[in-house]
């Protein structure tokens, strides 16, 4: 049997999240938050896991054409995290810094697609963390849970991948890629 994750938040809420305004540097900017917010929170033991001088990667890549796959490098997400990360506006408990309100991922991801896969090895733990969230079948089922995969794969460091699909045309369009760079490079200096 699947284990399962809480995805509280009724669905109605869920149809609000999409039709929210947003900017695509934006979305991408509460990715990265999430990123950094795992590395500096992590970077001692990531130093002494991986060398002094580790560096935190963090890839955007969009295919063109349906998919936007974002990859780190950072600590992940351990298991007390996992089960608040896919609850709306459970806050962090260090909200100190970047991720203070408990909605960047789950914002940008139903509003940019609808359907993307989560996948997190954290640094504490052996084994590698998966869930799918489908935003029309939360929406039409009502579904406040959905099942997880917990992988144990001696190959996968840790660090995070979001892979997002069934991207929103109209929002993908023209997708300003030197806009987006100028603008988070502005951010993350």
């Amino acid at each position: 049997m699947d284990k399962q994750i809480s995805i509280q938040f009724k669905s109605a809420a869920y149809r609000m999240l999409k039709k929210m305004p947003g900017k695509l540097w934006f979305i991408f900017g509460e990715f990265i938050d999430n990123s950094i917010s795992s590395y500096t929170q992590n970077r001692e033991l990531l130093e002494r896991i991986n060398g002094d001088d580790f560096t935190l990667k963090i890839e955007l890549n969009f295919d063109g054409i349906d998919q936007i796959k974002i990859c780190d490098n950072a600590a992940g997400i351990d298991h007390k995290n996992w089960h608040r990360a896919l609850q709306p506006g459970d806050i962090p408990e260090d909200d100190s810094g970047l991720n203070e309100f408990g909605m960047g991922m789950k914002y940008s991801a139903v509003w940019l697609s609808d359907y993307w896969t989560l996948k997190s090895k954290s640094i504490h733990e052996p084994f590698q963390k998966e869930v799918s969230f489908d935003y029309k079948k939360v929406v039409s089922l009502g579904l406040e849970n959905l099942p997880y995969n917990e992988i144990s794969n001696p190959k996968v460091k840790h660090g995070t991948e979001l892979i997002l699909t069934e991207l929103d045309k109209g929002k993908m369009r023209r997708f300003p890629k030197v806009k987006i760079q100028n603008h988070i490079s502005s951010i993350y200096r």
